[in-house]
């Protein structure tokens, strides 16, 4: 038997992918080892220059630029066992540009459309809705606080 395809659970599949990328790329760059730093950058490298996932809608420029970073941490990691081995200035400037990194990496995950089938209040009717994943979060906070303000200003009216 064969299942249609549903783009709501391959959206579902895409976000947990990038949820868990961005997880790992999160993590905190002076409680990494040199192994996890060079593991983490070649993952996130496969998907820069593949253009997949967060980066299929990051400029080229900026691809190239995020490229350039990794090269820069990679070279001055190249000879160290340890980061505590590299000096200080060194170091300082690895969780200088992987912060960059991580920044740019966050960047273009807020910048990656956004698609959902909503309905219209009073309609059965579907339409889509396109925005930047930054601009949806948005809008669901801004809801989840007018939800919140409208609840206190209803239970304050009471006294």
């Amino acid at each position: 038997m064969k299942f249609p395809f549903k783009p709501a659970s391959a959206l579902w599949v895409l976000a947990l992918a990038a949820f868990s990328f961005l997880a790992f790329a999160s993590a905190d760059p002076q409680q990494l080892t040199i192994r996890d730093i060079v593991t983490q950058q070649t993952q996130l490298r496969a998907q820069v220059v593949a253009g997949k996932g967060a980066f299929k809608d990051m400029e080229k420029r900026d691809r190239a630029a995020l490229i350039e970073r990794q090269d820069r941490v990679l070279a001055m990691l190249g000879g160290a066992q340890t980061l505590d081995e590299m000096p200080p200035d060194k170091r300082t400037e690895v969780f200088n540009d992987l912060e960059w990194i991580k920044a740019a990496v966050t960047k273009a995950e807020d910048e990656r459309m956004v698609c959902e089938y909503t309905r219209s209040v009073g309609s059965n009717r579907m339409t889509s809705i396109c925005m930047t994943a930054k601009q949806q979060r948005e809008n669901r906070s801004g809801a989840q606080d007018s939800l919140r303000r409208a609840y206190k200003c209803d239970s304050c009216a009471g006294n």
